[in-house]
């Protein structure tokens, strides 16, 4: 028995049974009409085998198929094939060019139908390179099928739509015969659910009613007339049920079995990397699949937005020239969901070139709002989620769950989880080995994972945010993950008029550097509330009613120093703060100033620091007015005035009796800090030593506080330990440093970072090992340059200029050109003089 033969039988059965497609529930129908005009019983289960609905292993037996001829009028399989083999006499006028009209017109409607779907409107999309390279390498493997592997909402479908479009302009350019067969998963779907073969399907769209026609039109055809592109969009498992995906495959397999021999026939098939993970054993057994990953075991062969798309895109959407792209919006649209996000929430404002710390959590809130919230099960998804995240493995910060660990859960919300898969919510991946079952399930990107994390901590806590609230949010296990809950747990403060609780975050458990990242998050939250219409939740006299200062004082600290720390001191000064308060920003502002060698800054801010009563800068036993303006005239004039250093001095010999003045404060550490450095421009390591213990003795000992006080400190210490070349301790001090990030570099600052590149290049010179010198120095370039740490740089360059042999290196010439460079520079940049050229006397 021919199998297309049975296949019409199949059809045929519909068709005296009036339906235009059959379902399971339908069989039950099905039997018991062929019962009543027969008398011959078939039942609903053989009848579920022979549409497809249920695996079976053997074919049908003569007795079904005699019924089933039976029931459609005829006595012998021999007079069916009869009457429909003078049918098929047609498919002989069929012919490369006819195919090329019955493709066409399939894959016109498709294109339509999916170009509607788009996320930004289809005629503002663009093309994309990668796939046209995918393509090319596919036709030079050899292989017969490739697939756009990657996550939901990569934009798999509008880079195929775009190709597709170019193959049709380019055939009518270059008279090319390639034809493009192109459907969507769902029609597979209807196919299979009508009880036909979707090979037999494929033909019959085509105009073929038998499998041997095509193959020798295909035989006829050689590699320059043309390739024929079945391609098929959205074949995911998760949008089909599992016996309905299984058969799919196994129609597939079957397919390219068929044609493999054919080097003119190619499948392009657009899927989610789970679908891939958890079937590529079944769809690759042949080893005809052609992937093209890069390598790194991610299973994603369809790259983020380059610059240039993002581009393209924005001309598109805001007709202006191609102009410069904000890094933080590059690195949020570069992922095509996102760009959809923005797209939605700015189409009005489509603008690339600016951005801030909040644009992430907008695009995140937005996509929670329209994929969680607003369906009619919200709150079963968010429960389900919730339950989720509690069995998830928390070990080593890793969010995951073992499939089978997470199954009574699942149980209770399959449809729900099913939809969450589908959406790319979630994913489900397949890693099992040999012996060894390992199929977990992890959120679809980080920022939905903090988003969830967030709310269920709320949730948990009744809303509130208060000190129990902290300590569960200090058992967060990942940092980055802790970071980002905080940030969220800040947003629902504000946006439900908690704000007043947000001195609470101040006991979270955060490194400098995470620290400082909040901060610059906070102060463009706050700077965007300032700065809003109607009623705001935080005003201008936000810091005048918290009364403790508790979390005003939060926000400051040395270490934090950056262009974006800048911005939240000046987000700072919008706020009615008294004079206090605003001394200490404008303080730090300053010592922003000279570590970016902005000297117009730093002069603006000694005025304004000026006009703040003097009695608040008597309140500090060194006036922090007299070192600032000390460093001005240093690096503006070369002149060293001399007030600062004689009250450093009286300090160091008659320091003040205990009270306010020791009082372990951020106030205190910030004057204390910015008298260290200014003592350093007296290039005395002597006067430098005697002032650091002096602070470890009647302030506190800075050995025991992991802070930035601490470090900054202990820089000072081994500037001083160098300048007597005591590689003792200079070592001790590098010892101390270690200590305090936990030999992990990442829990310092830049800023931080920075002055610890410089404190190992300064090792070398000590050691005359000048390679160690060139590679710390990369190091600390980069960190500098990028920060605009500019002071210290130039101290740096200013040192290896003056101060090393490296000058009469042969072998060191291009690095000596280098610093000469920099030096140059520096100087005229920052309109400066001269380092170590001039001294107190």
């Amino acid at each position: 028995m021919l199998s297309h033969h049975f296949q019409l039988l199949k059809k045929l059965v519909l068709t005296v049974s009036n339906l235009s497609y059959v379902a399971p529930s339908d069989c039950k129908k099905l039997s018991e009409l062929i019962f009543q005009k027969t008398r011959l019983k078939l039942s609903e289960t053989t009848l579920k085998r022979v549409y497809g609905f249920a695996n079976s292993e053997f074919k049908p037996s003569q007795f079904t198929i005699d019924t089933l001829l039976q029931y459609c009028g005829y006595y012998t399989w021999t007079s069916f094939l009869k009457d429909h083999d003078q049918r098929v006499e047609s498919d002989k006028g069929l012919n490369w060019l006819t195919l090329t009209d019955q493709a066409d017109k399939i894959t016109g409607f498709t294109l339509r139908a999916l170009k509607g779907r788009s996320g930004i409107p289809y005629i503002k999309t663009v093309g994309r390179k990668f796939i046209n390279d995918h393509m090319d390498d596919f036709a030079a493997s050899g292989a017969v099928a490739t697939a756009l592997i990657a996550p939901a909402a990569y934009g798999k479908t509008i880079a195929v739509l775009h190709w597709i479009e170019e193959k049709q302009e380019l055939g009518e350019v270059n008279g090319t015969n390639d034809i493009v067969l192109f459907f969507s998963t769902s029609t597979l779907q209807s196919a299979l659910m009508s009880g036909q073969d979707i090979h037999i399907w494929l033909l019959s769209l085509l105009g073929f009613n038998r499998a041997d026609n095509m193959v020798a039109l295909l035989n006829n055809r050689s590699n320059d007339d043309g390739k024929f592109y079945l391609i098929i969009d959205g074949f995911d498992e998760h949008t089909l049920k599992n016996d309905q995906f299984s058969l799919i495959i196994n129609h597939i397999t079957d397919i390219l079995s068929l044609y493999d021999q054919h080097s003119c026939l190619r499948l392009l098939i657009t899927m989610r990397t789970s679908t891939w993970v958890n079937n590529r054993h079944q769809l690759d057994k042949s080893g005809k699949w052609f992937t093209g990953f890069n390598g790194d075991n991610s299973y994603i062969n369809v790259p983020r937005f380059t610059l240039p798309e993002i581009k393209d895109i924005g001309l598109k959407i805001n007709h202006q020239p191609k102009s410069f792209v904000h890094p933080a919006i590059i690195e949020l649209v570069c992922n095509p969901l996102y760009l959809q996000l923005y797209y939605r929430l700015r189409k009005d404002d489509f603008f690339l070139n600016y951005a801030d710390s909040l644009l992430k959590y907008d695009l995140v809130s937005a996509y929670m709002l329209e994929k969680i919230y607003m369906d009619k099960h919200s709150a079963e998804r968010m429960m389900f989620l919730f339950e989720l995240v509690q069995i998830m493995n928390h070990k080593n910060g890793e969010y995951y769950v073992n499939k089978l660990n997470a199954s009574q859960v699942i149980a209770k919300h399959q449809n729900v989880y099913h939809e969450l898969i589908s959406q790319g919510f979630l994913r489900e991946i397949n890693k099992s080995e040999e012996m060894v079952y390992h199929t977990y399930i992890e959120f679809g990107g980080d920022e939905l994972l903090e988003y969830v994390v967030a709310q269920k901590l709320l949730t948990d806590n009744n809303n509130r945010l208060n000190a129990e609230l902290v300590v569960q949010i200090n058992l967060v296990m990942n940092n980055e993950v802790k970071l980002n809950v905080i940030k969220w747990i800040i947003i629902y403060a504000v946006k439900t008029e908690s704000h007043y609780n947000l001195s609470y975050i101040t006991k979270t458990d955060l490194s400098l550097n995470q620290r400082k990242a909040l901060l610059c998050f906070m102060g463009d939250f706050f700077d965007r509330e300032l700065s809003g219409n109607g009623l705001q939740v935080i005003n201008r006299q936000f810091f005048k009613l918290n009364a403790d200062g508790q979390f005003f004082y939060y926000f400051l600290g040395l270490e934090n120093i950056d262009s974006g720390y800048e911005k939240t001191l000046h987000v700072l000064l919008k706020f009615d703060l008294p004079d206090d308060k605003r001394l200490l920003v404008l303080i730090s502002l300053a010592i922003t100033a000279m570590f970016k060698l902005d000297l117009k800054a730093l002069e603006n801010y000694l005025l304004q620091l000026k006009k703040i009563s003097q009695s608040e800068l008597f309140k500090f036993p060194v006036n922090p007015l007299k070192c600032i303006d000390t460093v001005f005239h240093y690096l503006k004039y070369g002149m060293i005035k001399k007030g600062a250093f004689v009250e450093i001095t009286k300090f160091c010999f008659n320091p003040p009796g205990q009270g306010e003045w020791f009082n372990d404060h951020i106030a205190n550490d910030i004057m204390f800090t910015l008298a260290a450095f200014t003592v350093q421009f007296s290039r005395n390591p002597g006067k430098q030593l005697r002032f650091i213990n002096t602070l470890r003795c009647s302030y506190k000992n800075f050995s025991k506080y992991a802070a930035g006080y601490t470090f900054f400190l202990n820089i000072v210490i081994a500037d001083a330990c160098f300048m007597r070349n005591d590689k003792n301790g200079f070592v001790g001090c590098y010892r101390s440093i270690s200590r305090l990030a936990n030999h992990h570099d990442h829990a310092f600052t830049p800023l931080m970072q920075a002055l610890l590149h410089a404190y190992k290049i300064e090792m070398a010179l000590i050691d005359n090992n000048y390679d160690q010198v060139m590679m710390e120095y990369k190091y600390f370039d980069d960190i500098a340059h990028t920060n605009k740490y500019k002071l210290v740089k130039l101290y740096i360059v200013t040192l290896l200029l003056k101060k090393s042999d490296i000058t009469g290196m042969m072998e060191y010439a291009q690095f000596y050109k280098q610093l000469h460079y920099e030096h140059t520079r520096l100087i005229i940049e920052g309109a400066v003089i001269e380092l170590f050229e001039k001294q107190v006397m």
